[in-house]
């Protein structure tokens, strides 16, 4: 069982069974234990175990709220390759939360997070390239982008992408498309 391998000190499991506590899945929800938990799995440097510690700390919940220590839990999710971290530090470097603001060094961590799978940053960097957010403005990359993130049902990309087929601009226009795209927005 989760808590069987949690207790015996496997990171992922001890990860996994503070999001049941998070959640309240099969367990009574319970914040300051599934802290707890999540501090034993991040104590082996388990990436999305520093990124829920990190959530923690930018909501308030169970701790003090810190903005600095959202930020460096982030930092240590991003170092391990978590995705969410990474999206979760360039967020931190876009709106200038625990750090100074940096628009560049932002849209290199949500390209990252992209990278490693993250829809939520593809669709961020879609609308990087669409608003030229830290970038260029470029249409074709900014379709690329929110194409996939639409394809894995983000309302956001699929919103965005119905407005470039609509316009035309970026893609050839099809007014069929957008409309799907609208409806499943």
């Amino acid at each position: 069982s989760i808590r069987y391998k949690a207790e015996k000190g496997d990171a992922k499991f001890q990860y996994a069974y503070g999001v049941c506590y998070e959640k309240g899945w099969g367990v009574e929800q319970d914040m300051k234990e599934a802290l707890a938990w999540y501090r034993k799995a991040a104590a082996q440097e388990n990436g999305p175990a520093y990124n829920s510690i990190g959530n923690f700390y930018r909501t308030g919940s169970v701790v003090k709220a810190d903005p600095k220590q959202a930020f460096e839990y982030y930092q240590k999710g991003a170092a391990e390759k978590d995705a969410q971290s990474m999206l979760n530090l360039g967020n931190c470097y876009y709106y200038g939360m625990g750090v100074e603001k940096d628009e560049k060094t932002a849209i290199k961590w949500w390209k990252d997070a992209a990278d490693g799978g993250n829809v939520y940053a593809i669709s961020q960097m879609g609308d990087c390239y669409y608003f030229g957010i830290g970038t260029e403005k470029d249409l074709t990359k900014a379709v690329e982008y929110l194409t996939l993130a639409a394809d894995q049902n983000i309302a956001n990309a699929q919103y965005r992408l119905g407005i470039l087929y609509y316009t035309g601009d970026g893609v050839k226009q099809d007014q069929g498309y957008t409309e799907l795209l609208m409806r499943k927005a």
